[in-house]
């Protein structure tokens, strides 16, 4: 993959920020971690493993990226926007494959080479400090009867969903299986991304559905 991975849940996950698109709504900057950061996540099921993600495309890179993944037999589940009003127009592709991981992970690789998306970069030697959020956090925590976490510049929110399985192991929110909201701007003015994931039962063991799409809320 050419990048490091963290352990969460159970699975190996990868993150791929788009660093490398400025993007803008209504005119105003909004930062990556409002949701503009692919990820895939690898569970091992015995003799195969499982992938799952998402991966952030600009338009011109939609074909060679699903290209790229067809070779290694990796599925495309959904093609579609999360906003509205964007710009650049960002696409986001959701992905599922259960096979061999070399070879899932080798497909991944070159699909992301079809794309600008920032190579691993060697750590900081100091971590940058946050940028600060001009929101009420706390209020929208009572507001939404959960806690958040401040990071990238966003206040996000995230919900799993539990009891989903593929073959009798459960899939955790780090498979993907998570409903979230990113909120950046200020209390009178704020960008929300909301994500809801949903799913359905294709028979004994129940298998993922796909993302549901989202907007960009005011």
């Amino acid at each position: 993959m050419g990048r490091t991975g963290v352990m969460q849940e159970g699975a190996l996950v990868f993150r791929f920020p788009r660093g490398d698109i400025q993007v803008t709504i209504d005119a105003e900057s909004v930062p990556t971690a409002l949701g503009f950061g692919g990820w895939t996540a690898w569970k091992d099921m015995g003799d195969m493993a499982l992938v799952m993600g998402d991966l952030v495309l600009l338009e011109k890179e939609i074909n060679p990226v699903i290209s790229a993944l067809a070779e290694a037999h990796i599925q495309v589940t959904a093609l579609h926007n999360h906003f509205i009003g964007e710009k650049p127009r960002i696409m986001f592709l959701h992905i599922s494959g259960m096979g061999e991981a070399t070879t899932m992970a080798r497909g991944l690789r070159s699909a992301l080479d079809q794309t600008a998306t920032p190579k691993l970069q060697a750590p900081p030697a100091a971590p940058a400090p946050q940028p600060k959020l001009n929101l009420d956090t706390k209020q929208i925590e009572q507001i939404i009867g959960r806690s958040g976490a401040a990071g990238g510049g966003v206040f996000k929110i995230t919900v799993g969903h539990p009891g989903i399985t593929v073959d009798g192991d459960e899939l955790t929110a780090s498979m993907g299986l998570n409903s979230w909201a990113a909120f950046v701007g200020t209390n009178e003015r704020a960008h929300a991304r909301p994500c809801g994931r949903g799913h359905r039962h294709d028979g004994p063991g129940g298998k993922p559905g796909h993302p549901r799409p989202s907007q960009r809320l005011h």
